[in-house]
């Protein structure tokens, strides 16, 4: 076994594999291009002088290669009898697919790049659809468009958004907005009578976590925090688009919107990054000789929504719709283009400036920009919010959930694993609520 384990760590702790596997691809800009920086950096040395073709070719070869490797690795784990081998394996097979769907939609992305390029042929480019729809159905669920409740809560949310706030909008802004209300309720799963909407008062909704906290001072709290953990997690700036809890350190962007953040908002990141992706990443060095698999993304980003909601002061029984999934509900009825105007409208309804093209290319990775669609990974955080408030109200366990990155099923095995062992693990001593 330990021969297999020094091979899948090697596998899994590479910077590309780590980022693909995320799937939360950085998007900058080079000249007047965006570029996907996870994705092509990791296996292509690009430049603004690199050809389409020349980025196709490559990055689709090094993901057949690394599909070669998972099939060698899925071999060997088939022979092992360690009891923690049968979750191994899943991994690997959600891997597969993972890299699947990336290999897949490497065109679209390519043309967000290239956005002057001629597109795919109809034929290879409904294939590619195809493949990429499906596969993103597989692993993350099936969209939001399907769901009664989502559907429903979403134009509930939305109506109330427009009701409160629309007075902001010019009269084609809220036609464009009205109109998105009205493709949502000729939706076949709209149902009128679920269109009920619980908005609690948070506890952050108070000036004081409204005043800005500078970039000098958050990121030396966050390292105090780690500390306190007796984590060694490197705090780093550095070009990408949002931030991301990487293995080897925890980085924020070197943008202007970074330079400050509300005070509020570095209270919910301690309780998400740090007390949930970060315990459950130190516990997983400990159970799972630190392979971080990924087949935990809606039981783990559930739980760091659910951290988030527990310190606005929430009730589990007053947990609704999420405020991402209307959005994402959008994306899935709109092109980019059309999407983008959604955006504009919906930030300024808020009050918020528009985020840039980046963010919106972020929602559309790995579908095609000129058509609808959106990867559905963000709805499955929402959705592993839901089942753990679910699971919590009927069975507690809810220091099992910080054990490993593995699904709800598998958790069961490391908890009885961890407990047998008396295996020495962090769990959350919930130091933002006490900040607050």
């Amino acid at each position: 076994m330990e021969k297999i384990v020094k091979e899948l760590k090697t596998f899994f702790q590479r910077p590309g594999v780590q980022d693909i596997f995320e799937l939360t691809y950085a998007y900058t800009i080079e000249g007047q291009h965006f570029f996907n920086r996870s994705l092509f950096a990791s296996y292509v040395s690009c430049s603004t002088q690199t050809s389409p073709e020349e980025l196709l070719t490559k990055t689709r070869t090094y993901l057949r290669a690394d599909q070669s490797r998972l099939v060698h690795l899925q071999e060997q784990i088939g022979a092992c009898q360690d009891r923690r081998a049968p979750i191994f394996h899943k991994m690997l097979t959600y891997t597969q697919k993972i890299r699947s769907l990336v290999r897949w939609a490497v065109p679209f992305e390519i043309q967000k790049r290239y956005p002057d390029r001629p597109d795919l042929s109809n034929s290879d480019h409904l294939l590619s659809l195809h493949e990429v729809q499906q596969l993103d159905y597989e692993l993350f669920g099936h969209p939001i468009i399907n769901d009664t409740w989502e559907v429903s809560r979403s134009d509930c949310y939305l109506s109330h958004a427009l009701a409160t706030y629309g007075d902001v909008l010019s009269p084609e802004e809220y036609a464009c907005f009205q109109h998105v209300l009205t493709e949502i309720e000729t939706l076949p799963a709209y149902n009128a009578s679920l269109c009920k909407l619980a908005l609690p008062v948070s506890l952050l909704d108070d000036d004081r976590f409204t005043c800005p906290v500078s970039r000098e001072f958050y990121l030396q709290l966050f390292t105090l925090i780690f500390s306190f953990y007796g984590l060694q997690v490197p705090v780093v700036v550095d070009e990408r688009s949002s931030i991301y809890d990487g293995h080897d350190a925890l980085y924020f962007p070197s943008s202007e919107e970074y330079d400050s953040l509300p005070l509020g908002k570095v209270l919910e990141l301690i309780a998400h990054e740090v007390e949930v992706h970060y315990i459950v990443l130190s516990n997983t060095d400990k159970v799972l000789y630190g392979i971080k698999g990924g087949r935990s993304l809606a039981r783990e980003e559930g739980l760091a929504i659910l951290h988030e909601y527990m310190l606005n002061g929430y009730a589990l029984e007053d947990f609704d719709i999420r405020p991402n999934v209307p959005t994402l509900l959008v994306g899935e009825l709109l092109d980019g283009t059309s999407y983008h105007e959604f955006f504009c409208v919906y930030h300024k309804l808020h009050g918020f400036i528009p985020r840039g093209v980046e963010y919106l290319l972020r929602r559309k990775r790995n579908y095609p920009f000129a058509q609808p669609g959106l990867l559905h990974k963000d709805v499955m955080y929402s959705r592993g919010m839901y089942h753990l408030r679910g699971r919590l109200l009927e069975y507690g366990a809810y220091e099992d959930l910080f054990l490993a990155k593995v699904d709800m099923e598998d958790m069961l095995c490391v908890a009885e694993h961890v407990h047998q062992e008396q295996l020495s693990v962090l769990f959350p001593k919930l130091l933002a609520m006490r900040l607050v």
